[in-house]
């Protein structure tokens, strides 16, 4: 998905987007939108129960629809409950942004129930580019967020595809406001894609719009920031990763209820480990897990287990990791992405200790399970060449350093080979 580069200068910011969007009156909206669906006056007039003279002269500037009879043309059109004058325009607006409010903090069944009462803004798009724009653009982030929720192996991206290509053909007209949401979307966008390049580079050309716009943009710095954190830790960035989690405010400990205050702490210590800070991780994950207990998420325990084992793994304190990830795996259903995450690195863990005949025999036992996804047969086949590979290893060089060397090496190569796909 590409889109035009983002102009040197925006000159639009949303209060004039609002002026030029209530130019019209009342009567000339009614009018344009009567026009454009094909209904009559006549029509009007017989659902109504108002004389077709007087709709007539209200369309010629004679008169006013009243309070009453507006709201019955309004239903009649389709259009109850949608915002005609500047008052209702703000109105509206900002029961977008409770949308998008809901929509960032998953509440999915409260913001669905929201969009049934906001999504005919897009038939007042013959007068209006402001708020039909910004519905459709948080209408993308909804569909974005079923899809990182959704339990799918295979995510289908075909619809918000569609209604990123219209979006991507209205850039030229979009504000400051627009552009910001549009880049972050298509940065949330590539990253469920697993693209996490090309997703920083649009979560980075985001933030450049929010520092240069800072006095019309709302002030939710935090969600971009964990998210160019998410990119670069699964870039291989700790460090650049760590400079933006440090930027999200700390909350209470004693207030951290939710999955996503949890996530940003697992993040920090999967970042703190892969630079080495072995004990400042250990004492964030250790905390992240009495997090994790409170809320009573099983999946967040078993996470949080997992990276515990990664940390003991990487200091190659084989028998304590593969004892946490036999716990982390009683925390996930069979065919999900970490339970197979999980097994992999129990198995490499035997590996590491010269289990070979657990490693092979556990392998054959998961073998069956993990064909099922075309992910995990790579998953898998990286973890067959590294078992032969290390025992070939080990029965011609005995010394202990020569294998040590070999598996790091070979598990590395094998991180490469399908970190792409992001399991964990």
């Amino acid at each position: 998905m590409q889109h035009p580069k983002e102009n040197s200068g925006i000159n639009n910011d949303i209060k004039e987007n609002i002026e030029k969007d209530n130019t019209l009156s009342i009567t000339d909206k009614i009018k344009t939108l009567r026009n454009h669906k094909g209904i009559s006056q006549q029509a009007i007039s017989d659902y109504a129960l108002m004389g077709q003279k007087k709709i007539s002269r209200i369309e010629n500037g004679e008169y006013e629809y009243d309070k009453t009879d507006l709201e019955v043309v309004k239903r009649f059109l389709g259009i109850e409950g949608m915002p005609l004058t500047e008052d209702e325009c703000s109105k509206f607006r900002r029961r977008l942004y409770h949308w998008h409010n809901l929509i960032k903090n998953r509440q999915v069944y409260e913001a669905t129930v929201l969009q049934d009462e906001l999504k005919n803004i897009v038939s007042l798009e013959l007068f209006y580019f402001d708020l039909p724009t910004l519905y459709r653009i948080f209408e993308v982030l909804f569909l974005l967020t079923e899809i990182s929720l959704s339990t799918e192996t295979i995510k289908d991206f075909s619809v918000v595809e569609e209604k990123l290509k219209y979006l991507e053909g209205v850039f030229d007209e979009m504000n400051t406001e627009h552009r910001y949401y549009y880049n972050y979307n298509l940065g949330t966008f590539y990253s469920l894609k697993n693209d996490c390049e090309k997703a920083l580079e649009y979560y980075k050309q985001a933030l450049d719009i929010k520092k240069q716009h800072k006095d019309v943009l709302s002030n939710d710095e935090e969600r971009l920031y964990y998210s160019l954190a998410l990119c670069y830790t699964d870039l291989e960035q700790p460090n650049r990763a760590l400079a933006f989690l440090n930027k999200i405010p700390k909350r209470n400990p004693n207030d951290i209820t939710t999955k996503y205050s949890l996530g940003i702490d697992i993040m920090s210590a999967i970042n703190h480990y892969k630079i080495g800070l072995y004990d400042e991780a250990e004492e964030i994950l250790n905390d992240c897990l009495k997090q994790a207990e409170g809320i009573n998420n099983e999946t967040s325990i078993g996470l949080v287990l997992q990276n515990l084992g990664v940390l003991h793994l990487r200091q190659e304190n084989y028998e304590r990791a593969i004892w946490y990830f036999d716990h982390s795996l009683n925390f996930f259903d069979e065919d999900t992405r970490y339970h197979a995450w999980a097994l992999y690195y129990k198995i490499r863990c035997m590996i590491g200790l010269r289990n070979f005949n657990e490693a092979e025999r556990t392998l054959r036992q998961i073998s069956p399970s993990l064909k099922k996804n075309d992910k995990y047969i790579t998953l898998l086949e990286t973890l067959k060449h590294i078992a032969y590979l290390s025992r070939n290893v080990s029965r011609y060089d005995k010394t202990p350093t020569a294998a040590s060397d070999f598996f790091r090496a070979s598990s590395l190569i094998g991180l490469m080979m399908f970190s792409k796909y992001r399991l964990a």
